[in-house]
């Protein structure tokens, strides 16, 4: 089925041309060299887990001077 360009709304024909592109080497190539020493940088050491902890909540009109939080292991 043959959808005429000019009746398609602009985004339409974008999409549509956008998905008939196809990614050669070289752009693929020029994305490592780019990112590749983002990538390659060593990452922050991972802190402890604090565990949990208490505060004061409020929900509604009932009041917790000390409600327990909790994290979670991330």
């Amino acid at each position: 089925m043959e959808v005429r360009k000019e009746k398609l709304e602009p985004q339409v024909v974008f999409q549509t041309e956008k998905k008939k592109e196809k990614f050669d080497e070289v752009k693929t190539m020029h994305a490592i060299e780019t990112y590749g020493s983002a990538l390659q940088t060593q990452l922050p050491k991972k802190v402890e887990d604090l565990g949990s902890y208490q505060l004061p909540c409020c929900i509604g009109p009932v009041q917790y001077e000390k409600a327990l939080c909790d994290l979670g292991r991330a």
